[in-house]
């Protein structure tokens, strides 16, 4: 899939699902993501009111593609509600020793 700003994707979400979906389930079909949806670019910003010229005012933070950040967020949510089921499940057991 082309590699788009969040905002453009977020703004035509109804138009990019459908072949966002194809293409994710493609990936898990290979076991791999493309080779942009790989890359993320690592950049520096500036610590807000430090001395601009001071290294130590800088933090490193990366840009990762959107496609990888929607896949991350949907897994994560996935196993969350899998280990609370787990959870309510084993605490609804009685323990027996």
């Amino acid at each position: 899939m082309m590699e788009f700003p969040s905002n453009f994707t977020q703004k035509f979400w109804s138009l990019l699902c459908e072949p966002f979906i194809q293409c994710t389930n493609e990936c898990f079909e290979k076991g791999e993501m493309s080779r942009s949806q790989k890359q993320a670019l690592i950049t520096l910003i500036e610590k807000k009111g430090k001395d601009r010229t001071l290294l130590e005012n800088w933090r490193p933070i990366s840009l990762v593609n959107v496609d990888a950040k929607i896949v991350s967020k949907v897994i994560a949510t996935r196993k969350k509600m899998f280990y609370l089921a787990l959870f309510i499940t084993i605490k609804a057991r009685p323990l027996y020793w």
